[in-house]
């Protein structure tokens, strides 16, 4: 991992005009900024973009790589997601793993109240947008990425304290489409707990409900909401749909998890080692779900030359499954994408474009 720069330097002026708030800049070499040590220097080329988050490529002119520069506006973001910026920069910056998005370091630019911070790019963006481009996914694959989740997984449940990730999802986990490499990136809401320390479990709902453990309704949890999530987003990368997408709001996704009802995208899926596999993950009660060290042990994940060459081809609907997009258009439900998941800018959905979690009863 890079020398990171020093925290809390003294901010930087831009070097040059910067795009109006909401609008992105043509890809560019041109260099419109530089990090106060001057060892970063930023593009005019914007890669990712959030409600209070951007991200511009940018380039390590000690390494000689390009890199993510990561910039947090925090004019006017409310206190509890200033507090989960601080997280994840804290986070990222005493992690160390094959597996997790690279920290390289961060300052806050106080003139324009921004945190800036510098993480690893990866070339092919977020595994969800990287499974829905690709037409052909064989099994071989979808193991290998399982294998290299659950690894980030049991690296950030075995730290002391333990690190609860609580936001596992296809769109937090980012791809380098030249190697297959997998980073576990996101890391702002996740939780440190003491080990065997029941008064210190998690103790807020927070999360994306179609990845959202039972448990973290009732606030009392442990690493095992993780293993749900990861149970999930397994299914999604087999599937290339999102979990519960024949529910119209959180709500109602609340009430499946609590009835233990699963998605109706486990019935698409090809092959009942994998549908058990992911069944084994989603268990409802986390004592019955194996820990992430024990999952990369399963035979499931033991590779198979045969069974891996083999390419996902899912089963039909039964039945009594429509078509998700033809309920939505008879029910009125919001609009739905090629993936099979409502329209980021849903109604029901939170400022990042994720269904907000309901309140537990």
């Amino acid at each position: 991992m890079a020398a990171p720069e020093a925290a809390d330097a003294a901010p930087e002026a831009p070097a040059a005009k910067e795009a109006p708030p909401g609008e992105a800049l043509a890809p560019t070499d041109e260099v419109v900024e530089k990090s106060p040590r001057e060892r970063y220097l930023r593009f005019k080329e914007l890669i990712g973009k959030g409600s209070y988050k951007e991200v511009w490529r940018a380039y390590d002119s000690v390494e000689g790589i390009e890199v993510a520069w990561n910039v947090v506006n925090l004019k006017n973001m409310p206190a509890h997601e200033k507090a989960r910026v601080i997280n994840e920069v804290r986070l990222l910056d005493r992690l160390d793993h094959e597996n997790i998005i690279d920290f390289h370091g961060s300052w806050v630019n106080r003139d324009r109240g921004e945190v800036c911070f510098i993480t690893e790019i990866l070339s092919s963006g977020s595994l969800k947008r990287f499974i829905q481009r690709v037409q052909v996914v064989r099994w071989k694959i979808i193991k290998r990425w399982m294998r290299q989740i659950l690894k980030a997984l049991a690296y950030l449940h075995s730290r002391d304290p333990k690190i609860i990730h609580r936001d596992i999802k296809c769109d937090n986990i980012f791809i380098n489409g030249a190697s297959g490499d997998l980073r576990v990136g996101d890391l702002g809401l996740s939780t440190a707990r003491a080990a065997d320390d029941a008064a210190s479990k998690g103790r807020s709902v927070l999360g994306t409900p179609e990845f959202m453990a039972p448990e973290l309704y009732d606030e009392a949890y442990d690493e095992k909401v993780d293993v749900y999530a990861f149970g999930m987003c397994a299914l999604e990368m087999i599937t290339k749909q999102l979990p519960y997408a024949e529910c119209r709001n959180a709500t109602q996704i609340y009430k499946k998890v609590q009835a233990d009802v699963p998605p109706d995208a486990l019935a698409l899926v090809p092959d009942e080692r994998a549908a058990a596999f992911v069944r084994l993950c989603v268990r409802r009660d986390p004592a019955a779900r194996p820990s992430a060290s024990e999952l990369l042990a399963h035979p499931f994940l033991v590779p198979d030359p045969a069974f891996g060459e083999t390419e996902v081809k899912l089963l039909a609907p039964p039945r009594t499954l429509a078509p998700v997009a033809e309920r939505a258009g008879a029910s009125g439900a919001p609009s739905l994408d090629s993936a099979g998941s409502e329209d980021r800018s849903s109604p029901g959905r939170g400022p990042d474009g994720d269904r907000t979690a309901p309140a537990p009863p």
